[in-house]
């Protein structure tokens, strides 16, 4: 009432209604406790659930957060209002859940090639590898990659110190 027009955006791990609202969590968290751990062990054959290689949830709640506040943003601009969006890390990975599984790990494999112009090719540790180039550019700091992918444990753990200090 006291300000008229507002757009509130709220994402958490499990909602704000039902027995778990209110909880904290985060990504992997959430994992275990939807099934998507389970579902990893299981599609993979492994012994112990596991993680996605990417923080998923994360990644797809923050995009599914933006785009109600820009929905909202235009309902308002249109038509007045306030708006409140909500969303979830649980809610999320049930709606991945429920989606149909393609076979994933049954299908063949991508071709390798890249355009040249889209493509790093880099040497390392674990042999020959080709990447996608960095999609944006700061000006100045062009990103540079000294090696490839490198497995865990490769590199000693070192003081960054002063390197770290002015950022």
């Amino acid at each position: 009432a006291r300000r008229p027009g507002l757009v509130v955006a709220t994402l958490s791990a499990y909602g704000d209604r039902g027995p778990w609202a209110g909880r904290r969590g985060f990504d992997s968290v959430v994992q275990l406790a939807t099934g998507i751990a389970h579902e990893s062990r299981r599609a993979t054959g492994a012994d112990r659930p596991g993680a996605l290689p990417v923080q998923l949830l994360d990644h797809v709640t923050g995009y599914l957060t933006v785009a109600g506040v820009t929905t909202a943003l235009a309902r308002r601009y249109t038509g007045g209002g306030t708006w409140r969006v909500t969303t979830a890390l649980a809610k999320t990975a049930g709606w991945l859940l429920d989606l149909p599984r393609a076979g994933a790990l049954d299908l063949p494999p991508l071709p390798r090639s890249l355009p040249d112009d889209l493509a790093v090719d880099l040497h390392g540790p674990l042999g020959h590898t080709r990447h996608v180039t960095c999609p944006g550019a700061i000006v100045g700091a062009a990103p540079v990659w000294r090696t490839g992918p490198v497995p865990l444990g490769h590199d000693a753990p070192e003081d960054l110190g002063d390197r770290v200090a002015g950022l």
